[in-house]
């Protein structure tokens, strides 16, 4: 299996509009959007000049599935968030998620020179918080109670991260594929 992060383009919009609004994935986002084509192509144009984000597609074997993206980047603190779903749903389940995960340390901390990572994750997506995030190194931080209101319920979201320094410690436990992001100049090639 081949795992590659490319820029998202233009032409990505049709996807990415009915991966968002996939019940699969829309569970364990804050938003239900109904979403159309006009309105994305609005939103990436948007985002894609936007220095404070990078969007990315996820590919498996030339397949594009799903969505990573490094949101809130903040250079002069050095940290930023991410987001992202595999919207294609036979890829679910297969370990993709952890292979992008140490990759993504690898781009943030080396390739983007940040100093912290990390993500808000809805409280009740135990799978991801502990079989991905905590498995992969992350730490819980803290919790957001009731946080955020969805189908008429308020839900809580557990806030965890990583730092450079921790990745550094740690890094030699594991044993990852190595895969390509391309982003313009902050691209990490495979090969690495």
């Amino acid at each position: 299996m081949k795992i590659r992060l490319r820029r998202m383009v233009e032409s990505d919009m049709e996807n990415v509009m009915n991966w968002r609004m996939n019940p699969e994935v829309t569970k364990f986002m804050y938003t239900d959007p109904k979403l159309t084509l006009e309105g994305q192509l609005k939103w990436f144009a948007k985002v894609d000049a936007d220095e404070t984000c990078r969007y990315f597609i996820i590919e498996v074997d030339d397949v594009p599935i799903g969505v990573l993206a490094i949101i809130d980047i903040d250079e002069d603190h050095r940290r930023c968030s991410w987001i992202w779903y595999i919207g294609e749903d036979g890829y679910r389940g297969k370990g993709i998620a952890k292979k992008i995960q140490l990759n993504l340390y690898d781009y943030v901390f080396y390739y983007m020179n940040m100093h912290r990572l990390w993500s808000n994750i809805l409280s009740f997506n135990t799978h991801e918080i502990t079989n991905v995030h905590e498995a992969c190194g992350y730490v819980v931080e803290g919790v957001q109670k009731e946080h955020i209101l969805k189908n008429g319920k308020f839900l809580d979201v557990v806030l965890m991260g990583i730092t450079v320094d921790r990745w550094e410690e740690i890094k030699g436990d594991f044993d990852y594929p190595k895969i390509e992001f391309e982003y313009g100049s902050d691209s990490m090639p495979a090969d690495r």
